[in-house]
């Protein structure tokens, strides 16, 4: 025979679970009934049921990327443009994950306070990396509108209506997930190769990153390799004038970075003005 549970109860009941976040076998618990019946009294009172985003993480900013209206957040986007994954595990739950290697952990650290989230970061040590999971389903599908989708890497999208004054910090978070900066020494030669390089599986992508950077910019078209064996597209910048140019675009607003990214970046512009200055120095 059904257990009667009094009319008290039911709205104690229905009053502690609207006011915060609360798993329903807790709350069972608390008033000795059974998770069915909390199930039960919870839909005859129209209550909403918590969903997991809320229940791992109370504070989460679900509607962080409803609008870029920050440099961080148009740099976060970027990031997971080019190197975040997105999933759902049915209908109803859906979650973004960002791994990086751990020296970088401190950009993790800033996203998950960003959008107020409480889940510990999780380190793999045999690939020494370190990786983030947030659990939302808005989010997720609020990244849709700026093309990030599930298994999306050869169907990579560069979000074009990206407004102008977070077009930096945005490509910046593009640049850090798939982008690299070459700094490499030339036997018998005092000045290094310098390089800026980017790849992806998406020639779409890599069609509007380009197109950007030559509207945007004024740099020159660089060719773009093709790798078919593995459905990927590689293209770059050797021209001193042309990394300068694109470096100091990059790197133009305050905000997130990856520091070992940077930190090349800043090497290869001190070497081309060192350079351009001894040029002048000598002709003089």
């Amino acid at each position: 025979m059904p257990k009667h549970i009094s009319r008290e109860t039911k709205e104690a009941i229905v009053r502690e679970y609207r006011e915060r976040p609360v798993r329903q076998a807790v709350i069972a618990e608390k008033y000795g009934v059974s998770i069915p019946s909390v199930v039960k009294i919870l839909s005859q009172y129209g209550v909403p049921v918590w969903g997991m985003a809320q229940l791992f993480s109370p504070d989460l900013d679900e509607g962080y990327f409803e609008e870029i209206n920050s440099q961080d957040k148009a740099y976060f986007l970027g990031y997971i443009t080019t190197d975040g994954c997105v999933f759902w595990k049915d209908a109803h739950h859906a979650f973004l994950t960002m791994e990086l290697h751990k020296k970088d952990r401190c950009i993790l650290e800033a996203f998950m306070k960003a959008v107020r989230c409480n889940r510990k970061l999780v380190t793999n040590q045999r690939r020494d990396t370190v990786a983030a999971t947030v659990t939302s389903a808005r989010m997720v599908r609020d990244l849709e509108k700026y093309c990030i989708r599930p298994r999306s890497s050869l169907t990579q999208k560069f979000w074009d209506a990206v407004p102008d004054e977070y077009l930096a910090s945005y490509m910046r978070g593009l640049v850090d997930g798939d982008g690299s900066f070459g700094f490499y020494a030339r036997p018998g030669r005092s000045v290094h190769k310098k390089t800026f390089r980017m790849c992806s599986g998406s020639k779409d992508f890599i069609d509007v990153f380009v197109s950007k950077m030559v509207d945007t910019l004024g740099v020159t078209i660089p060719r773009i390799h093709v790798d078919a064996a593995h459905n990927l597209y590689d293209f770059g910048w050797v021209r001193n004038d042309d990394l300068e140019t694109i470096i100091g675009f990059l790197y133009s607003t305050n905000g997130l970075y990856l520091a070992r990214k940077k930190e090349v970046a800043d090497r290869i512009v001190d070497e081309i003005r060192q350079h351009r200055d001894n040029g002048r120095l000598t002709a003089s």
